[in-house]
């Protein structure tokens, strides 16, 4: 419904007419259907609708200085100096760009392997291109908004994205293996492809943020954190799935499952590790904001869940309960409590005090997911369970 009122109001100009006048919106007075100001714009959109070009550019100038010269409040001042800089972001979309460069990436990395490839320093960096592009884009919406900009479903996930893209980066550095580098670019261009194609659901907007955000610090450091631990575990679970799928292919060793298995659990031990440490630092504002460490929210609840399916695998682990190839194949159904924190307390249950980052739809995109991941999990475990029989 909010959606379609807000389509509603871009197809019939309101939302530009309100827009001029920051008054508008703030209900001191209805808009006055004499002003320049208004009169320009719709001059302007006459001017793009008709296809006037040098008419369309100079309109588009005296629209610019019309905005500029309204009374704007003083928090919103600092932000009329990034314009041209929020025009070249939403020309270039940074995203859009990392996300394919991401699959080209991926389909550098699964060449064959008699093709030339770079010896030099170089080469590493050229691997790093897709995360730099995404870095520069998630820059210039911090420089834009002026705050972390993760307070919506967008933010997380393209933050996400990074994070995935990130990790998945610095373990090539560690282990030199382009197999494990192509599966983890592979997940972060997943991502950003289905955040580009749903912007009704996931909204790209960059509207301001309520009263309880407004602080960087916490801001940052808090959900930052919190966020990012997502991305460890989305590589746990990109490692898991991939070993299933070579179950379900018949294309499994155990060579695979204990180079792969350790890169798991490496991933867990990260993701818990940030998971944890965003808990304790989201007690600490919220002692500080809402004046109680835990009250047992459902953000935080669901949060806590997540972080101790995870402790669980990495314990059963350590004592030997749960081998490599269990640890694989649990780690996709743990990023389930993962969905639950990230996707389902705002989109599903959308109550608690966390309600800045409530919306609604994608139920059945999510839903799909946890279906079609249970059904790997188990075509995938009869087929191990058929192969140790034989």
């Amino acid at each position: 419904r909010e959606q379609m009122y807000l389509f509603e109001q871009i197809q019939t100009g309101s939302l530009l007419v309100e827009s001029m006048d920051p008054e508008i919106q703030s209900g001191q007075h209805a808009p006055n259907p004499n002003s320049k100001a208004i009169n320009n714009l719709k001059a302007y959109l006459q001017a793009v609708t008709s296809h006037q070009g040098f008419e369309e550019a100079r309109l588009a100038q005296q629209v610019k200085q019309d905005l500029l010269a309204q009374n704007w409040p003083e928090t919103l001042k600092p932000q009329l100096g990034h314009l041209d800089l929020e025009v070249l972001y939403n020309t270039w979309q940074p995203f859009r760009w990392a996300c394919w460069i991401f699959f080209l990436a991926v389909a550098f990395l699964m060449a064959p392997e008699r093709l030339p490839r770079p010896k030099s320093p170089w080469h590493e960096i050229l691997l790093a291109l897709p995360v730099l592009v995404l870095m520069l884009g998630f820059a210039t919406r911090v420089t834009i908004t002026g705050f972390a900009p993760v307070t919506n479903m967008y933010g997380t996930m393209v933050w996400v994205s990074l994070g995935i893209g990130l990790f998945g980066w610095v373990f090539n550095l560690f282990y030199k293996n382009r197999t494990l580098l192509a599966l983890i670019y592979f997940g972060s261009f997943v991502l950003l492809l289905i955040t580009d194609q749903i912007p009704l659901v996931i909204s790209p907007d960059m509207d301001p943020i309520v009263a309880v955000l407004r602080s960087n610090l916490w801001l940052t450091i808090h959900v930052l954190t919190i966020t990012i631990s997502y991305a460890a575990f989305s590589l746990a679970m990109i490692l898991g799935n991939a070993t299933m799928i070579r179950e379900m292919l018949g294309m499994q060793n155990d060579e695979w499952v204990k180079i792969y298995s350790h890169y798991c659990y490496r991933a867990c031990q990260l993701g818990v590790f940030l998971l944890s440490v965003g808990i304790i630092l989201g007690g600490v504002w919220a002692d500080y904001s809402w004046g109680r460490f835990w009250g047992w929210d459902p953000k935080e609840t669901w949060a806590l869940i997540a972080d101790l399916g995870f402790l669980v695998l990495l314990h059963g682990r350590f004592v030997g309960w749960i081998t490599p190839y269990r640890l694989l194949i649990c780690a996709p159904l743990s990023y389930l409590l993962v969905i639950m924190a990230w996707y389902g307390v705002n989109f599903i249950l959308a109550t608690g005090l966390h309600s800045y980052g409530f919306s609604s739809g994608g139920a059945q995109m999510v839903t799909s997911f946890v279906i079609i991941q249970l059904c790997i999990l188990a075509v995938a475990s009869f087929r191990h369970w058929k192969r140790l029989r034989t």
